[in-house]
């Protein structure tokens, strides 16, 4: 395809195309010069950027996030990339939206990098064409392009990279039979600095120790092939282990799917240590290897039972037993993402078979695709891995076909057929580009964190230690675990939060918040955590993992609704009496007033004020129709009111708010004298002196109290609702 002359021209050409196609997404992510970050994620990296640009590292533990308890922090590649990247980029000042700006182009620059060396592996098996091709098929696959776009600074970004280096060292290793060992040096370091970005790359891993195993039973080059192998384990070992023992947040006692533990550094010891007694007694008939790796399994055991939960704990992980964010495709996702050339992919391996002429990259390729190929059928992380072979085999087959019709005459039949099998691999390509462009969306709660976040950094009091957390700061909010990076990094404010860790103590915290029926309950919870602002979604049913979460506590989903698809394929509920009394619902649907079924009633929280509701809209699977994307109470003492009136007498108290959009609503009690005639409650709300709240929701007037003979109204001040002030009323 291309001569040396034309090759510069060639990776220019790619470098354009890998850039500005996920750099699209810029017409989704910016909107009146506002940008918006796509997913969750990426803020976490972006708050660990801001860390090493201030102080040179990020800080082992971070109180803002998983508030008070504060959450250990990984010292993750990515992240140091990250921080060098804006500083290059904003030319040594990354502060303010220039080093947000910076962040969100990465992606699409790494994806520079993923396409060319796509390209040079694609070459080195076959030739430039493959290569090209293979590149240009890789960026369309949508499992790839979600993890490069614009404005999503994520750690996925670069795990093509690490995926395809790790390959080529393998390619390399097999066409020099295993005598450039220079390569072995490569795969070692790629699979450390792989496993510093993310340790999920211990199932990518998988492919090369089936090779190892099946490649002593099919191919005779053993002494060069174990030497090339055990050096690249051994590498890893040597490289990892500094910061084994520096990083406070690893765990060699324990398995931990999102950070280094004891399980990685005993994969990569043990594979090199068989491999070396292996090599050591090559003499010895290959099926010893097995005896020798039941002997190193029996030392394990016995010197390393510690260990043991973490080797049970990588098993449940690469079977996607134990992985958070794991999701089933259906088949008609997965064909969407792949398109429907993937249902040729047996052919494609037979040929590959019959062309290829070196068998051991047969057998590499053939492990690769089955493998994950499987693999993404049972969840999208597996789908870049899968979409990274698929490409290749796809280019290889694509270019053997043309060499074939350009061979065949043209009279004959059979390039009739190769004329219509290339038409067929063409329209798959269009199908392909065609769903890639469908994954590219922007749910409205990313704007909607925006707008919350930029208001909490606005409204509320400043808290210390933002780009050190060297210290517990003075207060925290209350947040759904998928918000908290994003509140942090918008807000400048600690959360409880941590999508890091579902079961954190601040998760758990919110769930309990939610579900609890009883003001009080959850006000002390508030106060035991010092937490002053609870941020929750307009709809109880985004938080879904709250029944996940406590359901070892004996709360339960089926005590709170029922549920049924209907035909429409909306999910309808049938609601019972516990899911009205819950504070989810109470701060979500019915803006701060719990429900009172039995009375048809709503009742007005006493210490829970909302401050602020967002003027964005959302929907979800299983609720109809739309919702307030976010509301933001705030946790105050209140005010104290003891009205005096006549025994068993009913009352009714009001005050018309105004929100922040311009909506209006009625905070209401309904409360009833006791048989002294006595009447105590708690209001939350101020209806004087409105400019020192730190509020976007204004009383309209003041608040008015009704009984069967006479109403009344009266004024409540700002300083009475943070100080517990009192007030009495003779209503007699």
């Amino acid at each position: 395809m291309a001569n040396d002359r034309t090759e510069p021209v060639v990776y220019l050409l790619l470098a354009l195309l890998a850039f500005f196609l996920p750099a699209l997404y810029y017409v989704i992510l910016v909107q009146n010069g506002v940008l918006t970050f796509y997913g969750f994620d990426g803020y976490y990296h972006m708050r660990h950027a801001q860390m090493i640009l201030h102080q040179g590292y990020i800080a082992p533990l971070d109180f803002y996030n998983n508030y008070p308890e504060g959450l250990p922090m990984r010292q993750h590649l990515f992240s140091y990339l990250l921080a060098g990247l804006t500083f290059l980029l904003t030319l040594g000042d990354p502060v303010g939206e220039k080093f947000e700006w910076a962040a969100a182009v990465v992606p699409p620059l790494m994806n520079i990098f993923s396409i060319w060396l796509l390209y040079y592996l694609g070459k080195t098996i076959a030739d430039r064409r493959t290569g090209f091709w293979a590149a240009v098929l890789f960026m369309f696959f949508s499992p790839h392009l979600a993890y490069v776009l614009f404005g999503r600074p994520d750690h996925h970004c670069i795990e093509a990279i690490f995926y395809m280096s790790l390959v080529l060292s393998m390619v390399k290793g097999i066409q020099s039979e295993w005598k450039a060992i220079r390569w072995a040096v490569v795969f070692g370091i790629s699979l450390t600095l792989a496993l510093l970005n993310f340790t999920f790359i211990v199932v990518f891993l998988t492919i090369f120790l089936i090779f190892i195993y099946l490649y002593f039973f099919f191919f005779k080059e053993h002494k060069a092939f174990t030497s090339f192998m055990a050096l690249g384990f051994f590498i890893t070992c040597v490289s990892i282990l500094p910061y084994y023992l520096l990083d406070t947040s690893v765990h060699l006692d324990r398995f931990i799917f999102n950070q280094l533990s004891g399980l990685h550094f005993l994969l990569f010891f043990y594979t090199f240590l068989a491999l070396f007694l292996y090599r050591l007694y090559l003499q010895v008939r290959p099926a010893n290897l097995i005896i020798i790796n039941v002997m190193l399994i029996g030392v394990v055991i016995l010197f390393m039972s510690q260990v043991l939960e973490s080797v049970m704990g990588g098993a449940n992980f690469v079977a996607g037993t134990s992985i958070l964010e794991f999701e089933n495709l259906s088949a008609d996702e997965f064909f969407q993402h792949f398109s429907y050339s993937v249902v040729s992919l047996p052919f494609i391996l037979g040929f590959l078979f019959y062309q290829l002429n070196n068998r051991k990259l047969v057998l590499l390729f053939c492990i690769w695709s089955i493998l994950f190929g499987a693999l993404a059928i049972q969840g999208f992380r597996f789908a870049e891995g899968f979409s990274l072979v698929l490409a290749l085999l796809l280019a290889f087959v694509m270019v053997k076909l043309w060499d074939i019709y350009q061979e065949l005459d043209s009279t004959d039949r059979i390039r009739s057929r190769v004329a219509i099998f290339f038409l067929i691999g063409f329209v798959s390509i269009l199908a392909m580009g065609y769903y890639s462009i469908k994954i590219i969306f922007k749910p409205a709660h990313y704007e909607a964190i925006n707008e919350v976040g930029a208001w909490l950094k606005e409204h509320t009091p400043p808290t210390c230690c933002y780009y050190t957390s060297e210290h517990v700061p003075e207060y925290g909010i209350l947040t759904h675990y998928n918000d908290g990076f994003s509140i942090i990094f918008h807000a400048h404010r600690p959360t409880t939060g941590s999508n890091m860790r579902m079961e954190s103590a601040g998760n758990r915290a919110y769930h309990t918040f939610l579900l609890s029926e009883d003001e009080s309950e959850a006000y002390q919870l508030c106060q035991d955590l010092n937490v002053r602002y609870v941020m929750v979604p307009g709809s109880f049913f985004y938080s879904y993992r709250v029944f996940e979460s406590l359901e070892k506590e004996g709360r339960l989903q089926q005590d709170y609704f029922d549920s049924d698809e209907s035909e429409e394929g909306y999910v309808q509920f049938e609601l019972y009496d516990r899911f009205y009394r819950t504070m989810g619902t109470a701060l979500g649907e019915m803006k701060g007033h719990q429900y009172l079924l039995d009375k048809d009633q709503l009742q007005g929280l006493s210490h829970f004020r909302l401050v602020f509701e967002s003027s964005y809209l959302m929907t979800n699977e299983v609720v109809t129709g739309s919702y307030v994307a976010y509301l933001v109470y705030e946790r105050v003492p209140g005010a104290k009111l003891v009205f005096h009136t006549l025994p068993e007498a009913s009352l009714k108290l009001t005050a018309p708010l105004t929100t922040n959009t311009g909506s209006h609503y009625e905070y209401q009690q309904h409360l009833v004298a006791d048989s002294t005639g006595i009447v105590q409650t708690v209001v939350p709300y101020a209806t004087v002196d409105l400019s020192v709240n730190m509020s976007d929701i204004t009383t309209a007037g003041p608040y008015t109290v009704t009984t069967e003979q006479d109403t009344v109204t009266f004024e409540v001040t700002e300083e009475m609702i943070q100080n517990a002030g009192f007030l009495q009323f003779d209503l007699r």
